[in-house]
């Protein structure tokens, strides 16, 4: 009878396996490690410490832990969590910006990005996680300016998946002649009763947004145009004449990369209900 070696029945304990893989990177816990045997996918799956490090289950708060963002979702999604590199002094984030994510990169991609049980979607987006949301919408038209201010309240930490939804409807939500810029302004809780704000150094989040636990604050800037502003999405090329599958996958892929293809609609969204305030018309043209 052949003896196992000593690493083999060192990764055949749960305990000593989960100690070893709290020292891997997220991705490889995700993708790789539970790809493994099933005792590797069942210890990742079952451990509550590399489900927290995977950003599945709350950490506790304690007075020496530092915020820190899911790394995997920041990035994927850095619209989100980053400055625009390409507007000085600002960091506003427009409809294209969404459309040169990852997700948008293949149709693969595509795929399982908006798949119903995709990961992502899941995934808390800071550990401690945040627990409230504040949306500030102004808009401009015609017909004057207004702006209105709603809430919602996580108790359960604040997903990846709600705090897309929640940016993508609404960029999402206008005519062809409107357009809506986003920010994302996040407020820190950090050791010492100190705020720290993330990802617009430039700006400055609303006073009434500040929240000692940590808060995200998504701002909406909506403008209405005369200019018709072009919102392609993929369209299926014609595949009659080709015989191939590989014909085929080479014809969608490059109908699908000559689109501006901006709509990213997971297929999980579901209606989120925000605690909107009193909408407030700031000036009526004549």
């Amino acid at each position: 009878m052949q003896h196992s070696s000593a690493s083999e029945r060192a990764f055949s304990i749960p305990e000593v396996l989960e100690a070893i893989l709290l020292n891997c990177q997220p991705r490889y816990l995700l993708v790789d490690a539970q790809r493994v045997n099933r005792t590797w996918h069942s210890t990742v799956r079952c451990s509550p410490a590399l489900q927290r490090s995977l950003f599945f289950e709350i950490c506790p708060r304690n007075d020496n832990r530092e915020p820190e963002f899911n790394p995997l979702v920041s990035a994927a999604f850095p619209p989100f969590f980053k400055h625009n590199p390409d507007v000085e002094d600002d960091a506003k984030w427009t409809q294209e910006s969404l459309s040169r994510m990852d997700w948008n990169s293949s149709l693969l991609k595509r795929d399982a990005y908006s798949r119903k049980e995709a990961s992502w979607r899941q995934m808390l987006v800071l550990q401690p996680p945040i627990m409230e949301v504040d949306i500030f919408k102004s808009w401009s038209s015609m017909t004057g300016m207004g702006k209105i201010r709603g809430r919602i309240m996580i108790p359960d930490g604040l997903k990846m998946g709600l705090l897309y939804d929640l940016v993508e409807e609404e960029v999402h939500a206008g005519t062809t002649f409107q357009s809506t810029d986003f920010d994302l302004r996040w407020n820190l809780p950090t050791p010492g009763d100190r705020t720290s704000r993330h990802a617009s150094p430039s700006t400055i989040v609303p006073n009434d947004a500040k929240d000692d636990k940590g808060s995200v604050a998504i701002i909406f800037a909506r403008l209405e145009s005369w200019i018709n502003i072009e919102r392609e999405d993929y369209e299926p090329p014609d595949l009659t004449s080709l015989e191939t599958e590989e014909e085929k996958r080479e014809a969608r892929e490059k109908a699908f990369m000559s689109n501006a293809r901006p709509h990213m609609v997971s297929k999980a969204r579901a209606p989120i209900d925000i605690e909107w305030g009193e909408e407030k018309n700031i000036r009526r043209w004549r």
